[in-house]
């Protein structure tokens, strides 16, 4: 289950362990429409970013990767993808929670070829040279074809 809040305002999600059971196999990783859907699903999924704003804000910088360190953590040693400095939904101070998270990031680890992380491991090597934001149109062949004359043989999307 996913703990948001803190103190008396501290309230749990406990159908988020069903995320894991989302068959993400179903999308094609070679198409771009694809990707992107994918894309929402484990944004939406796993980590509890629905709305179009938060979607639509998401920039490459949002997106961290690192090792997690923490000792006796369950993962300890592994590598993750996390998302950071995105002003979501569940950390956002209203009238009815008065208090945010602790920490300002969300984090999935890489524990597989087939898992959410490593999937936007693969995704970010889809981006075009230059792309800031997460979600763009797909490009056009054209640029497909300057982009992999620049070194980006991967790149499916326009900046």
């Amino acid at each position: 289950f996913q703990i948001y809040g803190t103190g008396s305002n501290k309230q749990e999600i406990k159908e988020i362990d069903a995320s894991h059971k989302l068959d993400l196999d179903v999308f094609d990783e070679r198409l771009p429409e694809d990707l992107l859907m994918k894309l929402l699903v484990i944004m939406g999924g796993f980590f509890g970013i629905r709305g179009n704003k938060e979607q639509a804000n998401m920039g490459v910088a949002n997106i961290e990767r690192g090792i997690i360190s923490e000792s006796g953590h369950e993962y300890e040693g592994c590598e993750y993808v996390g998302i950071m400095n995105l002003q979501d939904k569940s950390h956002k101070i209203t009238f009815y929670n008065t208090i945010a998270r602790q920490s300002d990031h969300m984090r999935l680890p890489n524990i597989g070829p087939k898992c959410p992380a490593a999937f936007i491991i693969r995704f970010l090597g889809f981006l075009s040279p230059g792309q800031t934001r997460l979600y763009c149109k797909p490009a056009t062949a054209k640029q497909i074809a300057h982009f992999a004359s620049m070194g980006w043989p991967n790149a499916k999307f326009s900046p």
